[in-house]
């Protein structure tokens, strides 16, 4: 099989959004085999979720994301990873 090169650097010229949308849909997607149900978001879903799993402090990934709040950041949080920490579970607080 050959393997796709694509040769896209940042640069000073404006590209919409709906650019990078086409050329997941007709270049990328195709290139690397994904089925249809494969949207553009999901890699950054996805980001967001290992980002969360590997402890990354929650204001950088909202800040990486682009969320307006953390309660959007949290949305992506594992469902394994709501249970509250030992730490904290065993916190005595003086107020």
């Amino acid at each position: 099989m050959k393997r796709a090169v694509f040769r896209r650097v940042p640069g000073r010229k404006y590209h919409p959004a709906k650019h990078f949308g086409d050329f997941w849909t007709l270049k990328m997607k195709k290139a690397l085999g994904l089925p249809a149900q494969y949207k553009f978001y999901s890699l950054k879903d996805t980001g967001i979720t290992d980002l969360i799993r590997a402890n990354t402090d929650l204001l950088s990934v909202r800040d990486q994301a682009r969320h307006h709040s953390l309660q959007m950041t949290d949305l992506y949080t594992p469902l394994e990873s709501r249970e509250a920490n030992e730490t904290i579970r065993h916190h005595e607080s003086y107020f």
